[in-house]
């Protein structure tokens, strides 16, 4: 019984942003890589952005791998540039329909 509570519990834990959609901006690498990771692992859809294209389709890449499409959306962009972060809300809001989470990481 205490075996079946405590994976009742890490399950609930695990999956705490189920049926959530974060934006974490700079999140092709480091810190934003990290914690569009983590929020991706307890269950929320996730945007990732940056500007430099082959850092996010690797990071696009693993975390397709351990989700799915469905899940995970990219965006390449510069977010000093108004026009790049108009596509990147407009991108995020087109491919799940709501906004919960934004977590604002990019280093402008």
């Amino acid at each position: 019984a205490l075996v079946e509570i405590i994976v009742s519990h890490l399950l609930e834990v695990e999956m705490r942003f189920s049926n959530k959609a974060a934006l974490v901006t700079g999140s092709s690498e480091g810190i934003g890589k990290n914690i569009a990771l983590n929020l991706l692992k307890e269950g929320a859809s996730v945007t990732i952005c940056g500007h430099e294209q082959s850092a996010l389709d690797k990071t696009y890449q693993e975390f397709v791998n351990i989700s799915d499409k469905s899940k995970v959306n990219k965006v390449l962009g510069n977010l000093t540039k108004t026009e790049d972060i108009t596509k990147l809300l407009e991108s995020h809001m087109e491919f799940f329909n709501r906004l919960d989470l934004l977590v604002n990481n990019a280093g402008v």
